[in-house]
């Protein structure tokens, strides 16, 4: 018995610039693999579609007027969780792909991308193995390293007035003097 060929994947396509949408659309349908059911200009729209349509992937702009990309991929995630969303924008904000992260996206790619990896990206969310700008990924790896940094400092060093008299190990009878508890300019260097 002949195994039944896989049926494409459904797509849909949120992105704000009609000239974007054609040119994606036309990338797309030169695959077998893929079906482009549907095309969004906003957030909202894209929500409504996704809700009626359920398509296998999303590929979504960041930055649409009426609801953001973000919003709409929380929104769609939560409704919908096998529902992937390929984040395809032109901003290359560590913020905008960390907040897209935390939302639930399932990968990050730039519009300015070559069109074979734009096409590689599409099929590694759809075997979910998520794709990622590579530039954009090393941005934000460096700003979660910074801010674990930055967190470490604060719990290893804290400001000597945030410090209570136990914490600066002073014996009780010496917290009651207010002038025992306090650090030369030198202990307090080193504290930091």
């Amino acid at each position: 018995m002949a195994s039944q060929p896989s049926k494409p994947a459904r797509i849909l396509i949120a992105d704000d610039h009609p000239l974007f949408r054609s040119a994606l659309r036309t990338l797309l349908e030169g695959s077998e693999e893929v079906e482009v059911i549907a095309e969004a200009t906003d957030g909202k729209e894209t929500l409504g579609l996704s809700r009626r349509l359920e398509p296998d992937l999303v590929l979504m702009d960041v930055i649409m007027p009426n609801m953001d990309g973000v919003a709409a991929t929380r929104a769609i995630k939560a409704e919908h969780p096998r529902t992937i969303v390929l984040v395809m924008t032109a901003s290359e904000d560590s913020e905008h792909l960390l907040s897209a992260l935390r939302a639930g996206a399932g990968g990050y790619v730039l519009k300015s991308a070559d069109p074979e990896w734009i096409m590689q990206a599409v099929h590694k969310a759809l075997e979910r193995k998520f794709p990622l700008d590579q530039e954009i990924a090393t941005r934000l790896l460096l700003r979660l390293s910074q801010e674990k940094h930055e967190r470490q400092e604060d719990r290893v060093s804290p400001s000597p007035e945030a410090l209570s008299a136990q914490e600066r190990r002073i014996p009780p009878a010496a917290a009651d003097d207010p002038d025992s508890g306090k650090l030369s300019p030198r202990e307090a260097e080193v504290l930091r």
